[in-house]
């Protein structure tokens, strides 16, 4: 009972961050992807940890909506790899 009170609230939290990001989103996006490429060009292996972090944070809060943003990024993280 007290978990599915803390699984509410956790995804209450979601909702508010992905209302909070989504109008964001293209230009947090673009920013990103300006990170990744200078970190891919440098071989900066920090910044390509914390980009890729943040990258995933984004994914995971966006979900379903950070799809428009797939293509974007697949490429430099091919490139990584």
């Amino acid at each position: 009972m007290i978990e599915d009170a803390e699984d509410d609230a956790d995804e209450d939290e979601v909702k508010k961050h992905k209302e909070i990001l989504t109008p964001y989103s293209d230009s947090l996006c673009i920013a990103i992807m300006q990170m990744l490429d200078l970190s891919i060009q440098k071989n900066y292996t920090p910044l390509q940890e914390e980009t890729l972090a943040l990258l995933s944070v984004m994914a995971e809060v966006l979900s379903e909506k950070f799809a428009i943003h797939y293509n974007r990024f697949m490429p430099a993280l091919k490139q990584i790899l």
